[in-house]
């Protein structure tokens, strides 16, 4: 199926719902072709992933495609995940863990597909992934402010070479792309500079974590799991948290939940389109390029440092 026509389609349904368009676009959130353009992302995303082959870490391990170091890190990260947030990791990932113990059950238990591993590796080595997981990001006394300027350095040539790939052949622009979008929904790194940025605009002096949670991460409480998957609208939102627009109410917040719980359910109930690799590859450069959050010339004043951090420790180890 063609892209453009699958957008049509989206936009006829949205029309189709009862107090449809009022509904997704209350509060001025989001407009519908943007919706859609959403959407659209992450079912390229499933699609692409679905149709790469998965094989178990042991055998990428022993065809040397994954150092074993990196495996290692990589089931560590595995283990800490299922037990601290019920295998979030594993959901973000598409990994089906399997019973077995020691190393070598372990890496034959989880599988993955190429660039699942070509993100473990490249993550192996990029200070920025590790240093969030471990809740170091946010430490001062584990951490000075000049390491923390230089690990953001360090992942900005990452994002750099990353950003290359675009115009390269379809696959490659796949690939950059949907690893991108995964680092940042899972890390937020591009998003914490601009929360710090709007912090000190604004003469915020802490992170209002529980007002920004909706804006940043989604919903979350008992049976309900709404994440918040818009990266190309989360800055626009920060506006409903810091800025005039800040709500006084619940009104800003409801139309977010009716927004991200219309959406789940629409993605529910679309049939399973397919994409031809070169639409999703154009689709990508030109209506929605994860890479168009990036922010390339960062400046890290000590303030804007230490705002971030204040930031970070809300994601990573849970303290406002």
């Amino acid at each position: 199926m063609e892209i453009q026509a699958a957008k049509k389609k989206l936009l006829e349904l949205f029309e189709a719902e009862k107090n449809g368009p009022a509904k997704f676009e209350a509060s001025g959130l989001i407009a519908l072709p943007d919706l859609a353009a959403q959407i659209i992302f992450e079912l390229i995303k499933k699609q692409y992933y679905g149709d790469l082959p998965k094989k178990s870490l042991r055998k990428y391990v022993d065809t040397n495609s994954v150092a074993s170091d990196a495996v290692y890190e990589q089931l560590k990260r595995n283990r800490n995940k299922a037990e601290t947030a019920k295998s979030d990791f594993c959901r973000q990932f598409g990994v089906s863990p399997q019973p077995g113990d020691g190393f070598q059950s372990k890496a034959s238990g989880y599988r993955y597909n190429a660039l699942q591993i070509q993100q473990i590796n490249n993550y192996q080595n990029l200070q920025m992934v590790t240093a969030l997981d471990e809740g170091r990001m946010a430490d001062s006394k584990k951490i000075s402010r000049r390491r923390f300027r230089s690990i953001y350095k360090e992942y900005d040539g990452y994002v750099i070479t990353q950003l290359l790939k675009m115009n390269g052949p379809a696959e490659e622009t796949l690939s950059a792309a949907i690893d991108f979008y995964d680092l940042q929904i899972r890390m937020n790194v591009e998003l914490t500079y601009r929360i710090a940025l709007a912090m000190e605009r604004f003469h915020f002096r802490d992170y209002p974590s529980l007002e920004a949670s909706p804006y940043i991460l989604g919903f979350f409480g008992n049976q309900i799991r709404l994440q918040n998957r818009f990266l190309l609208k989360k800055n626009d939102w920060l506006s409903y948290v810091f800025n005039e627009r800040h709500a006084t109410d619940r009104q800003d917040v409801d139309g977010l939940y009716a927004l991200l719980m219309g959406k789940y359910e629409i993605m529910k109930s679309i049939p399973a389109w397919e994409f031809e690799l070169e639409d999703m590859a154009n689709f990508i450069r030109t209506e929605y390029n994860p890479f168009s959050v990036f922010e390339r010339e960062k400046e890290w004043t000590d303030i804007r440092v230490d705002l971030a951090r204040k930031v970070l420790r809300s994601f990573w180890i849970g303290k406002d």
